[in-house]
């Protein structure tokens, strides 16, 4: 079995099958990431995606946490360098 396949039902199996379906090729790929990884930064999505606009893949972590995909994790500060998203909780 091809590791894609593998992983694209570990997505499925994680985020719920409707979900999974629902994501656009980016938005899998750093899905895909989090199974394996368990959190992500705006940085660590940037070198996965080879994307070199900071704002477009923020903007791809925050649509993911609208939906309900991803919880943002902060310790509330301004420009927290330790700030990161996980798998929504009941995700993984």
């Amino acid at each position: 079995m091809q590791y894609s396949v593998v992983k694209d039902r570990m997505v499925s199996g994680t985020i719920g099958q409707a979900s999974a379906f629902g994501l656009i090729p980016l938005r899998a790929k750093i899905v895909n990431y989090l199974v394996e990884h368990e959190k992500i930064d705006v940085s660590g999505a940037l070198k996965i995606l080879a994307i070199t606009r900071w704002y477009t893949v923020r903007g791809l972590l925050v649509d993911l946490e609208k939906r309900g995909v991803l919880d943002y994790i902060t310790s509330g500060k301004q420009r927290d360098a330790h700030s990161h998203y996980r798998l929504a909780n009941g995700n993984g």
